[in-house]
């Protein structure tokens, strides 16, 4: 089962479960990899990963978690203020090769936009 709350942001939670459900010892940071690479300009796709892992760490579910119902951080040493301020460099992926419900710079515009609003991490 797959949980999306905020349907068009969390397309990288849809495509982590479909990798998952086909490899469920995948590393998660090969798989966030992957993801950037299809939505973020090929020069920019390791500075994606990096927000990709920073937001699995600090998502509002983690945060939520209580201390001993959470799975360690992945490795990762941005802090918010690093994310945002990487975030508005990302340029869009002009030709993923996967299809989305979203355009990768739509899906770039709301990811900069929850950036924003995280301000419990």
């Amino acid at each position: 089962m797959g949980n999306l709350y905020l349907p068009l942001l969390q397309i990288s939670n849809t495509y982590a479960f479909g990798r998952l459900s086909q490899n469920p010892n995948e590393k998660p940071e090969t798989i966030l990899a992957d993801f950037a690479g299809h939505i973020a300009h090929k020069a920019d796709k390791a500075k994606l990963a990096d927000i990709l892992i920073w937001l699995e760490n600090h998502s509002y579910w983690q945060e939520q978690m209580p201390a001993d119902g959470k799975l360690p951080n992945l490795p990762n040493t941005l802090t918010h203020a690093q994310a945002v301020e990487i975030a508005r460099t990302i340029r869009p992926n002009p030709k993923p090769k996967l299809p989305f419900p979203i355009a990768p710079e739509m899906w770039l515009t709301d990811l900069r936009r929850s950036l924003d609003k995280m301000d419990w991490a």
